[in-house]
């Protein structure tokens, strides 16, 4: 109850302290006409104190943000257009908010008075110089990213979006921005070099440049597994191979001995004198009976690995040089088992039992091992690719 008693007043003292008059005073316009129509809304008789506050409010908003517009304009720089035409989207966003109110009449018979402002004019008129602006701006950039400057390419990219945003077919916008997409891109090339001296299987380099590139492409970065792709390399992504190592291999044999109490059918229950015991309707007693069993397992453990080791080296087309070089390590292990026991099959533990066969399976050939790598190392290559900047 106390709780109750302590948000109760939290509500009224926030109820109170939301006065109008104190938001106007403030210069805290938009809160308070939004706050007034709240009030208003689906009333019949309007308090005369929101109707003023309401009033109030947007004549001082609109008075400041023409005055900001005004400044704006006489300032002549053209990026100013932006703002201009957001600050009329505001002066618009406010008029429609009050114009279903409208006539705004108290209860009291006080009438509020509004001027509106032509948005239309003004924001047509800053809807085409913004996207003036913003192309003008993107041909200065594409003029850089034309001799190579991605940079500015996808900045370019960025203001033809900006240009679009006020006028969706001005001029060529489209054409110049598929010309900073393709310039603003970066294209690697991935793949394989084997510095290990070791002998690598054919198939390895086909797995490792099976990646699928489509998921790893993203606006500005575009990875390539073909040599022959007509335009310019930017970086080539190389998974050099600095080392390879099957291990032996090797089998172990274990034996050991199950043991367990299980429960084989049931037994009399005698008394003191060695005679069979009765319950208190002169019945027999009968009681589960349990006995050790016991299983001689011998079990076969075949292993076998390969590792392989290397660098994911980004190197710049242009200059040669290595720009980042990430350590890559996979394995691949194989592993079997085969049991076989004698005994009582009940001793056997879950362990036992999952491993019962008569004999594990062959080991792989050295060049399965590495192809079996090469897999998982796919799967690795495309996770790194994708994480990293260049």
């Amino acid at each position: 109850m106390k709780n109750l008693f302590y948000i109760f007043i939290a509500i009224v003292f926030t109820t109170s302290c939301r006065s109008i008059d104190k938001m106007v005073e403030s210069g805290n316009y938009d809160e308070a006409i939004i706050f007034a129509a709240e009030k208003l809304h689906g009333k019949k008789k309007k308090k005369t104190k929101y109707v003023k506050g309401l009033e109030k409010a947007f004549a001082k908003v609109t008075k400041a943000d023409m005055e900001h517009i005004a400044f704006l304009n006489a300032d002549y720089r053209t990026e100013n257009w932006d703002r201009v035409y957001s600050t009329a989207l505001k002066i618009k966003s406010r008029q429609d908010r009050i114009a279903p109110f409208l006539p705004l009449i108290s209860k009291d018979g006080y009438r509020a008075s509004f001027e509106f402002v032509r948005t239309n004019d003004i924001l047509e008129e800053a809807s085409r110089g913004a996207a003036q602006y913003h192309y003008a701006r993107a041909e200065s950039l594409l003029t850089s990213a034309r001799t190579g400057e991605k940079m500015a390419a996808r900045e370019a990219y960025s203001a033809l979006h900006s240009v679009k945003d006020y006028h969706t077919n001005f001029k060529n916008t489209d054409a110049m921005i598929d010309e900073a997409l393709d310039l603003g891109r970066t294209h690697v090339l991935i793949g394989v070099e084997n510095a290990s001296g070791a002998f690598i299987p054919g198939r390895f380099n086909e797995i490792i440049t099976s990646i699928d590139v489509t998921m790893l492409n993203s606006r500005w970065k575009v990875f390539h597994v073909d040599e022959n792709y007509p335009g310019h390399f930017d970086y080539k992504a190389t998974f050099k191979i600095t080392g390879l190592d099957v291990s032996p291999e090797r089998e172990t044999i274990e034996r050991y001995t199950d043991e367990k109490e299980v429960k084989d059918g049931w037994r009399y229950v005698l008394d003191e004198n060695g005679n069979v015991a009765k319950d208190t309707l002169g019945n027999d007693i009968k009681e589960d009976n349990w006995v050790i069993v016991r299983a001689n397992v011998v079990e076969i453990h075949r292993e076998k690995g390969a590792i392989v080791r290397g660098q994911l080296e980004y190197t710049n087309t242009l200059t040669g040089d290595v720009i980042r070089s990430i350590p890559v390590n996979v394995e691949s292990v194989f592993e079997d088992y085969a049991s076989t026991f004698n005994g009582d099959r009940r001793a056997l533990c879950d362990r036992s039992r999952r491993r019962l066969k008569d004999r594990p399976l062959p080991f792989p050939p050295d060049h399965a091992m590495i192809i079996e790598a090469s897999e998982e190392l796919k799967a690795i290559l495309a996770d790194k690719l994708s994480r990293t900047h260049i």
